[in-house]
């Protein structure tokens, strides 16, 4: 699959070796190293459907699991000047592919413009929901994981660009607002394997305010689906593309094909966290001109009540896709390959992306001191028969399934 682009390589062991090095020549250098991980056992997934927390996952077919939730990050902060600094994440997880450049989930330079105004270029989070900046970090929030209904699609956690950030005091709270911009690249695990995807000429913006006790934000992002390599999708392109007279066949083609396809997302956030309560809200939309990628609504809502160390909560969520997959119309009784396998595998591609799934949790987290929180969560999701795009789909039986996960974990931060 694809290697690393090799500049963003220098740039990270550039900002990587001017830490140390810093650290060494200047006598009032600030630096930091901070991590947090999660150990978490799983039990969930059956021969039909293998459950995985995200698309980039394999999926699990039943018994008991250590990948889908586990994880080890360490994050290196520095200052170099007044204004000037400089931050690197490293996140060991479940992933297509295990190497440095996947790993590197942050690597960006910060510049404080003035008190209000900063900027940053590099490897950021891709700022489009309230978890942007720690949804690794399972300390940092309530559930046992984030929503997957809501996050398990939102398979780009970082991008390559540039931002910059506004932040002003209104009233009694904070009002922020953000602008970025740039590309990303990641692997997910289809049916037929990894399949890359790059998205080019990302802009986005959020705007947000919060008090003590509530955070309302809006985010928006657009850009273009640049690419999407897997060797059994290029084929199928390859096959077709032999038939090219048989009527029907050009379009499926062009439907199949990436060709600059625009994706925008929109989403509104909203938190309150007040004596022993705590609720959290967040809706998303995704539009997509891709015949391959349908358009989705997803969304969540969470309540918890604090007994002191520990809290209860329950959790609602669900996405749909709103749009009907595209339908094959190739001329049938042409050439027994066509009608046999081409036209069946080019709707079982259009198909595959369709989602409408829906779950209602219930956990309990237990913080056993500032640094380490113990977590329990059972999950029961209704999944429509062939939507089952956040699962692996294996084996179908044609009809709508009920599916349980079981999920204990431990989260801690040093």
């Amino acid at each position: 699959m694809r290697k690393s682009k090799n500049s963003l390589i220098v740039v990270c062991q550039f900002i990587l070796c001017s830490i140390f090095v810093s650290d060494v020549i200047a006598d009032d250098q600030y630096f930091k190293f901070s991590g947090f991980g999660t150990l978490s056992v799983t039990h969930a997934g059956d021969d039909d459907l293998y459950f995985r927390r995200d698309l980039s996952q394999e999926g699990q077919d039943g018994g008991l699991s250590l990948k889908p939730d586990s994880l080890l990050g360490m994050q290196f902060d520095t200052d170099f000047s007044d204004g000037l600094s400089a931050t690197i994440q490293l996140v060991a997880k479940e992933r297509p592919e295990q190497n440095l450049g996947n790993s590197i989930e942050w690597a960006f330079l910060n510049y404080d413009l003035t008190p209000d105004w900063h900027g940053r270029a590099g490897r950021m989070a891709l700022d489009l929901y309230l978890l942007s900046e720690y949804r690794n970090v399972g300390f940092a929030y309530l559930w046992a994981r984030a929503p997957v209904e809501f996050y398990g699609s939102m398979f780009f956690s970082y991008f390559d660009g540039v931002d910059a950030t506004f932040t002003d005091r209104l009233r009694n709270g904070v009002l922020q607002f953000k602008l970025f911009g740039g590309q990303t690249e990641n692997d997910l695990i289809g049916e037929n394997g990894i399949v890359g995807i790059s998205i080019t000429d990302i802009i986005g913006t959020n705007l947000s305010y919060e008090t003590n006790h509530w955070k309302f934000r809006v985010s928006l992002a657009t850009g273009k689906l640049d690419n999407v390599q897997n060797d059994s999708f290029t084929q199928l392109i390859d096959d077709l593309s032999l038939f090219t007279a048989v009527p029907g066949v050009n379009e499926t083609v062009e439907g199949l094909g990436v060709v600059d396809d625009r994706m925008s997302f929109y989403s509104i956030g909203w938190t309150y966290d007040r004596n022993k309560w705590t609720t959290q809200l967040e809706i998303g939309y995704l539009d997509s001109e891709a015949s391959i990628y349908l358009p989705y609504i997803s969304g969540y809502l969470s309540v918890g009540h604090r007994f002191d160390a520990f809290t209860v909560y329950g959790l609602a969520a669900s996405v749909r896709t709103t749009d009907e997959p595209y339908q094959v119309t190739i001329q049938s009784g042409v050439d027994p390959l066509l009608d046999n396998t081409l036209v069946p595998a080019s709707q079982k591609a259009f198909d595959s992306g369709q989602m409408d799934q829906h779950s209602l949790s219930i956990g309990a987290r237990w913080d056993v001191n500032p640094r380490v929180a113990l977590k329990a969560q059972w999950d029961r999701s209704w999944v429509k028969a062939n939507e089952g795009m956040l699962w692996i789909q294996k084996t179908w039986p044609g009809q709508d399934k009920v599916m349980d996960i079981l999920t204990i974990n431990a989260n801690v931060i040093f």
